[in-house]
């Protein structure tokens, strides 16, 4: 009697079967350890910010403010980064625009471990986010001119926006504030402003450069008098350097909107222009390098301050 020498094996449904059982435990697997992956990094991010603002505060004790840069209290006695971890931003009201009276009594400093920001503001709980600075001091006028100058009108506050009225005849109609620090003009930039005239039909303009000429974007207003126009402008989209100027300033310490006559002919003396909720953000130090959103992505963020965006000093938002 012949014996059968074949063994039964499995059949190509149970293989299958075994396969995609495989796949499912292994796509499980990767989904738990992707998790777990997450929570470490908040947490990670959470524990270093409370390290940082408990050296923080002790800067203040010792010295009755709050450091102006990191560099002065990085090198101090219970401040660590974890590895993985990077301390991405920190903003004081020592090197802000937007300065109360009070120097030195407030702070926000963000952390990002991976792809996951987490702030701290004053001392408060950390929360998922960046600290984000209009670096525009009193952007909607409410008060007063504080912190506003023009070469060419004379200043104040109609219906609660900025006005200017041309003093003399004129190329362009201004108006300027200088920053309290710096700014890199290599960073992103995120500006927006609303301003109209009701004496001509214009071009809204922001130069970078204390003669205005190391870079420039004009942008048409409307033909209609006296309407709003909502102008927003992002670097690097539309900004070009050009001229002798050429590149960049890295340092600026003033910020010019400017309005000229879409025919390029002078501003007459009385001519009237108007500004409110200009915001101006550094895209560069508030989400990273090579972070910088987009200008769609932006608008998404400035949204969440209402129908006209614009805020004050420091938030915390996310993106």
């Amino acid at each position: 009697m012949i014996k059968n020498r074949f063994k039964k094996g499995f059949t190509i449904v149970e293989l299958l079967v075994v396969i995609v059982v495989i796949g499912i435990l292994a796509s499980i697997t990767i989904i738990s350890y992707t998790g777990f992956t997450a929570r470490a990094n908040a947490a990670l991010a959470q524990s270093d910010l409370s390290n940082m603002s408990r050296t923080i505060e002790m800067y203040k004790i010792d010295y009755g403010q709050y450091p102006a840069q990191t560099s002065d209290f990085t090198g101090m006695k219970g401040y660590a980064v974890s590895k993985g971890n990077t301390l991405l931003s920190y903003v004081s009201d020592k090197t802000s625009a937007s300065t109360p009276a009070s120097l030195g009594s407030f702070y926000c400093i963000t952390t990002k471990a991976n792809n996951l920001a987490y702030s701290i503001k004053n001392g408060s709980a950390p929360v998922p986010g960046y600290c984000m600075t209009n670096l525009i001091m009193n952007g909607d006028f409410s008060n007063g001119t504080v912190g506003w100058t023009s070469d060419t009108g004379s200043l104040s506050v109609v219906g609660g926006a900025g006005q200017s009225v041309s003093v003399g005849t004129h190329l362009y109609q201004d108006f300027k504030q200088n920053f309290s620090r710096s700014f890199n003009t290599n960073n992103g930039m995120y500006v927006r402003y609303k301003v109209r005239s009701n004496d001509y039909a214009f071009k809204s303009g922001f130069p970078i450069g204390d003669d205005g000429s190391t870079g420039y974007v004009l942008t048409h207003g409307p033909d209609t008098q006296s309407v709003w126009f909502n102008n927003k402008i992002v670097w690097p989209n539309y900004f070009y350097a050009y001229g002798s100027d050429a590149p960049w300033k890295t340092n600026e310490t003033e910020f010019f909107v400017n309005t000229y006559n879409n025919d390029n002919s002078n501003i007459n003396p009385g001519s009237v222009i108007q500004l409110d909720n200009v915001v101006f953000i550094d895209t560069t130090s508030t989400f990273g390098y090579g972070n910088e959103p987009s200008s769609a992505k932006m608008d998404v963020v400035m949204a969440q301050f209402g129908a006209e965006p614009w805020f004050e000093g420091t938030v915390i938002v996310n993106l």
